[in-house]
């Protein structure tokens, strides 16, 4: 629907940006049926339900455009990218906006809709799919946004066309064609099969004849122009039995009258309808606001200022002054190049995405980056940092209307060039889900990224993918500027099942602070430490059967198990077990709070089966607290059995037990093991260290010819995991 931006300097046709204005401003008028307060009568309403034929004009300037537009693409490389890429920049930006200002409306006035305001819906109707309000209509958020799902369609065969190497003018109809037969057929979706988008096809064939030199004598193409339009104004849409015909045909015939006549028309249109066809765009998505905003007003006015002769011809002014505001003071803004912000010198700015942001309940994550910003505000020349939550803590709706926000903030940012680089911190499932398309907006608007991640069972969530999901996120692995690991295994494994190039991974481990020494307190027993979310993948039954064990029982301990989850059916066991007064649960456990158990503690345990670097045990080195765990993850890679910690195969309870009963026993080897953990922090985990390579990273990916962390990585692998050390393995070659 929505014409190239660059039409006037690709083809110089003004006529068609006069179309455009014309059918915006006939869509407003059709809507203004459904203003509250307006007096219509039955002639009156006849001819505003024509306006609706805008979309039609709109479909087939939009098959035409994007012929015309797309000759500049033709043998370039990655064509189709560079296609698509051009059409989201055009079209998502502004109805995300206007869709993001409909939800808050919703979400703030009582009897809007909120009910219906589920999280599928609004995900659907972001994403351009089909979305069906409370009455099962084909109408999104934003409701005359259903055409939008039509223009993504065209969009997307006609760059799948480009991307195969075919001629889209020549490819995409016939495609257009088979989809409303299989719709015809019950074989397509009823929706996305009407044959409304035959339309599309009609301008694309027009195009390619116009570019063969095809053209309407003047004469006829007067004639033309005043029979389509007297037929798109009389012409019910229903005349001929379907839309297509009744106003799809005029539409075209319209459409090649006013191209064959471009000579005549250019120097005689004036500048203001030239002014509303470049702002056709956002009076079309921006006019239902102020409709409802003019409905409220008429409330209260005179009966005579509630007629059709006086009211519409209102709407249709203020709508196209409000549209072309908009368009003048957002959209085009946000598609000039030439209003990115420069950055003062010597500054970087990151903007860094993270499900849940800083808040102390979004897991390990949030915690990393606290530490990393806190390391990073006492440093010389620190990168600019902005953090976008992309999940929230909240319920579905909240997630969708914060990850809403988050692909606007991309846009935005990027678009503008606002921002040098994109860390991107991904886990699994639905972060994995974000961060792929996040990821691959700030890609496609030429903003380097980097992939960060975390996530302990991201290899086997990996490795379960269907082909189909799994392919755009290797996608993202693979064209990011770089990919950072908490370890070598993870490297080894992009490197072989994603195609990652090992150039482009870097292994930067979980850092933390050092912490304030506190004395522990006098005469106090031993004490066992659990740092993290009561689950069975952190081993929690199994540390618990470990502990009910009969030569556990004999000796004297206190433990508790802390952290976040259902601690219920812990609680259970340690009474079934009759150890609820020697264990605590005491749940979540702030930052403080976590300093203070680990101050106080001689042990910690931590059974996992899946890790990729756990900050319960980087804290736990840093504290001095001897570590019993498992060689999950990387956990291997920083820390040696019987050296710097004692590692337990997971699963086993009796094992577990023992390692345990051993360092309660020897004195000796839990300070050796204590101080040798400590040693490795301060080597390798420590979080000044860590926050200066990540920084370095940056520089080096944003600047590469200047001296950075990023020549050290290539240099080779010592330099990525610092120096080898007592206790600490060195990396494999």
């Amino acid at each position: 629907m929505h014409a190239d931006e660059q039409i006037r300097s690709t083809t110089g046709l003004r006529g068609i940006e006069a179309l455009r204005a014309l059918a915006a401003l006939g869509v407003v008028a059709y809507h203004a049926i459904v203003m509250n307060g307006l007096t219509l009568d039955a002639t009156a309403t006849a001819w505003l339900e024509n306006g609706a034929a805008g979309v039609d004009i709109f479909f087939v300037v939009s098959g035409f455009v994007m012929v015309i537009s797309a000759r500049r693409l033709r043998g370039q490389a990655r064509a189709a990218w560079r296609f698509a890429r051009a059409r989201l920049r055009r079209i998502v930006p502004l109805y995300w906006l206007c869709s993001g200002t409909k939800i808050a409306m919703i979400l703030a006035a009582p009897g809007l809709g909120k009910a219906t305001l589920s999280a599928g819906f609004v995900l659907e109707s972001l994403l351009f799919l089909p979305a069906h309000d409370a009455t099962g209509k084909f109408a999104p958020v934003l409701p005359v946004a259903w055409t939008l799902s039509f223009e993504m369609l065209f969009y997307a065969l006609f760059a799948l066309a480009l991307a195969v190497r075919r001629t889209p003018a020549l490819w995409v109809p016939p495609v257009l064609a088979a989809i409303v037969a299989l719709r015809l057929s019950g074989l397509a979706a009823q929706d996305i099969g009407n044959p409304i988008i035959l339309e599309f096809a009609f301008g694309t064939t027009l195009a390619t004849l116009w570019l063969r030199g095809w053209k309407l004598p003047e004469g006829i193409a007067w004639a033309v122009m005043g029979g389509a339009l007297a037929l798109l104004a009389v012409v019910p849409g229903h005349a001929l039995g379907t839309r297509v015909l009744s106003w799809g045909l005029p539409a075209c015939a319209l459409v090649a009258a006013t191209v064959s006549l471009e000579g005549v028309l250019a120097p005689r249109l004036p500048k203001i309808v030239l002014a509303l066809g470049a702002a056709s765009y956002a009076i079309y998505l921006t006019h239902g606001f102020t409709r409802n905003a003019m409905a409220a007003a008429m409330a209260g006015m005179p009966h005579g200022l509630r007629e059709a002769g006086f009211a519409v011809p209102a709407l249709i002014l203020a709508s196209a002054a409000f549209g072309w505001v908009v368009h003048v003071a957002i959209e085009k803004p946000l598609l000039s190049k030439r209003n990115a912000a420069p950055l003062p010198a010597g500054s970087l700015s990151v903007l860094v995405l993270a499900g849940g942001g800083l808040s102390p309940l979004s897991g390990g994550v949030g915690t990393v980056l606290r530490n990393l910003l806190e390391a990073w505000a006492k440093s010389d020349g620190p990168p600019r940092i902005r953090i976008a939550d992309t999940r929230g803590g909240g319920g579905a709706v909240q997630a969708v209307l914060r990850f809403a926000g988050s692909l606007g903030l991309v846009f935005w940012l990027c678009a503008t060039r606002r921002v040098d680089l994109v860390h991107a911190n991904m886990t699994t499932r639905g972060s994995a889900a974000r961060k792929v398309v996040l990821c691959s907006l700030a890609m496609a608007l030429g903003v380097k990224v980097i992939v960060h991640m975390h996530g302990a069972d991201f290899i086997p969530f990996h490795r379960r993918l269907p082909a189909m999901l799994r392919w755009p996120l290797d996608t993202v692995l693979r064209r990011a500027s770089h990919v950072v690991v908490l370890g070598e295994s993870w490297r080894g494994f992009l490197m072989r099942e994603a195609g990652v190039p090992a150039s482009r991974i870097s292994v930067i481990p979980n850092g933390v602070p050092r912490p304030v020494v506190c004395a522990k307190p006098a005469g106090a027993g031993l004490r066992l430490l659990f740092l993290g979310r009561l689950c069975a993948r952190k081993g929690v039954p199994d540390l618990i059967a470990a502990l009910a064990m009969p030569a556990l029982r004999e000796r004297c301990w206190q433990a508790t198990i802390a952290g976040d989850g259902n601690a219920a059916p812990y609680r259970a066991m340690l009474n079934w077990h009759c150890l609820q007064n020697r264990v605590t649960l005491p749940g979540w456990t702030g930052r403080e709070e976590t300093a203070a158990l680990l101050a106080q503690a001689d042990i910690l345990v931590l059974p996992s089966y899946h890790e990729a670097l756990p900050l319960a045990v980087v804290e736990a080195l840093a504290a001095g607290v001897a570590v019993v765990t498992t060689p999950a993850g990387a956990i291997p890679e920083f820390l040696v059995d019987g050296v710097s910690a004692l590692l337990v195969r997971p699963g086993d309870p009796a094992a577990l037990a023992a390692s345990i009963l051993r360092l309660l026993d020897d004195a000796a080897l839990r300070a050796s093991i204590a101080r040798t953990g400590q040693a490795v922090f301060r080597e390798r985990l420590d979080i000044t260290f860590i926050a200066g390579r990540l920084a370095g990273l940056y520089r080096d990916i944003v600047a590469p010819s200047g001296p950075g962390f990023g020549k050290a990585l290539v240099a080779g692998r010592a330099s990525l995991n610092g120096p080898a050390l007592l206790g600490s393995p060195a990396p494999p070659a």
